[in-house]
């Protein structure tokens, strides 16, 4: 059976439960047993080191997440501007749609989370008069 006090033992647990979060399958990834991982090796969570690696893997995880999100919020900035340049209204509005979620003003079901309003979006507009425009100028 392996040791929790060796430094790979600890490591491989780690990585492991920061995947999914599933403790006995990480301590199976350590070398425990399916047994005892199910029943007695839970315990082992509350070693400092494995505890402290765990941390220490979620905060590397948290990091790279914000440079992904800092890096798409770049990437809607630009195409905002790119859309305005171009007049793409329907680029320019679901790019400002996906950096209003990203503000937390406004989820899929329409609820703004900023004022509690409940916005209800499930009529469309009609084209009815823009096609009759066209029409009358071709």
């Amino acid at each position: 059976m392996p040791r929790i006090t060796d430094k790979s033992t600890i490591e491989a647990i780690a990585r492991e439960f920061c995947k999914d979060r599933c403790k006995s399958k990480a301590l199976q990834a350590g070398g425990y047993s399916k047994y005892y991982s199910e029943r007695a090796g839970l315990k082992l969570f509350t070693n400092v080191q494995l505890i402290d690696e765990i941390a220490r893997l979620d905060a590397e995880s948290a990091e790279k997440a914000e440079l992904t999100i800092q890096s798409v919020l770049k990437n809607i900035d630009w195409g905002i501007k790119q859309a305005v340049i171009d007049k793409d209204l329907p680029a320019l509005a679901r790019l400002s749609e996906l950096q209003g979620k990203y503000l937390s003003m406004w989820s899929e079901q329409g609820n703004n989370a900023a004022t509690g309003l409940s916005l209800n979006f499930t009529t469309r507009p009609s084209a009815g008069p823009i096609i009759v425009k066209l029409r009358k100028g071709a």
